[in-house]
């Protein structure tokens, strides 16, 4: 009979062909070597620092579809706006709204009465910027697991609780509210340091835009309750808060019961 052997490599694949037949060591005695080889291929990987060439294929394309759904929900947030009377259907009105300051706004929204369209502007400014959302299915315990975002959120809620700040964006107006641009505190969320030591200031969550979101809608809903609606709320809400669900994984079946799937701890 004739037996090929094959030794599957990351990046070879050795081969040989074996004759065999009943000889000294019974009847599948390996009698005559037929032939042997081996053929090398590329890796995959970078040759600098020995990283998948899919990871530098993947990162753009998930860059470019999040660019992609974030152009998408604010183009249905306008649309969404426009349905509420919250957003002016002129364009040149619009891109005038670009010169109100959106961290007053937001600031200003939770005591006073806002016009529909100075509400819709801060609306917009949420969604620019709404906030890290975990996708883990439960939040770890050990704080030696945290990362730098994690770490930076804690630290916020602190900021937030001394300073008695009720949103995320009256803490950001305090930061802002000086009339010497030298002097205001940075709003935009940057690493500072370098390497292993860099950390984040502060760090939003999807959780506190949400909550400052329900806070400016009550607050002017007392103000004017026949345009904050519940029903123009939950249309907003549904577009500004809009996530895709992750893709459920293949389980895949047991090692050692075949006909059953892997518990989820596997």
């Amino acid at each position: 009979g004739i037996r090929f052997s094959f030794d599957l490599g990351t990046n070879s694949i050795g081969w040989a062909v074996w004759r065999f037949g009943p000889g000294v060591y019974g009847k599948n005695t390996p009698l005559e070597l037929l032939g042997a080889g081996v053929r090398i291929f590329g890796d995959g990987r970078n040759p600098k620092d020995g990283q998948s060439l899919a990871v530098m294929r993947r990162t753009p394309r998930s860059q470019r579809r999040r660019r992609d759904r974030f152009l998408l929900r604010r183009d249905n947030l306008i649309d969404a706006l426009n349905e509420t009377g919250l957003w002016p259907p002129d364009n040149a009105a619009a891109r005038s709204l670009a010169l109100l300051n959106p961290y007053q706004l937001r600031a200003e929204g939770l005591d006073r009465a806002l016009t529909p369209h100075e509400f819709g502007r801060a609306l917009f400014h949420l969604n620019q910027r709404r906030g890290f959302k975990s996708n883990r299915k439960t939040d770890r315990k050990n704080s030696k697991d945290d990362g730098k975002i994690a770490a930076a959120t804690a630290r916020l809620r602190e900021r937030l609780a001394i300073e008695n700040a009720r949103t995320f964006g009256e803490f950001l107006w305090r930061r802002q509210a000086n009339d010497d641009p030298a002097q205001r505190a940075p709003a935009r969320i940057r690493l500072q340091g370098e390497g292993a030591k860099a950390l984040y200031e502060f760090y939003p969550t999807r959780e506190m835009v949400e909550d400052e979101f329900a806070q400016l809608w009550q607050a002017q809903r007392k103000f004017k309750p026949t345009v904050f609606t519940e029903s123009a709320r939950d249309v907003v809400h549904k577009v500004l808060f809009r996530q895709r669900p992750l893709k459920k994984p293949k389980v895949g079946k047991c090692t050692f019961v075949p006909t059953e799937e892997r518990l989820p701890k596997a």
